[in-house]
């Protein structure tokens, strides 16, 4: 895994994709997929969407993606403090590539042809990526550089002296 990685989650775009959906702003990421399931004309008008914005990002080939898990959060942030570098990673908040990375991701694998699945399994994931094309592309977009965690000192009990 390289030393920056991206981050993919629908509930940190909720609102705009709610926006985008004319669900309104205060949409979870559950009333999306919700939204999604329920009226095909929406996912239909959404895909269209997603397959422009896909093919003008003109990536070629397959990328390696990760679900965020305590694990491998845990991981990057002992390789970063062990490197001397900063515990953060890049999220990315461009409604239509956060969607079109989770809704073509298969497994551990983002492949540029992938067909867009906009079904709860899919949408309802957190993925972490170290390509650098994406994050070249999510640097470009609006995005957020967030701390792992604030990393914690560890407190050693004194011990008692007395007989």
């Amino acid at each position: 895994m390289a030393d920056v990685v991206t981050y993919f989650d629908l509930n940190s775009i909720a609102p705009a994709v709610g926006s985008l959906l004319g669900l309104g702003t205060g949409t979870t990421a559950e009333h999306i997929i919700a939204a999604l399931e329920n009226d095909k004309a929406k996912a239909d008008a959404l895909k269209e969407q997603l397959d422009s914005a896909w093919q003008a990002f003109n990536f070629t080939g397959a990328m390696l993606v990760y679900d965020w898990q305590t694990e491998s959060k845990n991981a990057l942030n002992a390789r970063l403090e062990a490197l001397k570098a900063p515990s953060k990673y890049v999220q990315a908040d461009e409604p239509l590539l956060v969607l079109n990375v989770l809704a073509r991701a298969r497994s551990s694998l983002l492949m540029v042809q992938s067909p867009l699945a906009l079904e709860k399994p899919f949408l309802n994931r957190l993925l972490i990526a170290d390509d650098p094309r994406l994050e070249t592309l999510v640097r470009q977009q609006p995005h957020q550089e967030i701390p792992f965690y604030e990393p914690q000192e560890l407190e050693l009990e004194d011990e008692d002296e007395s007989p």
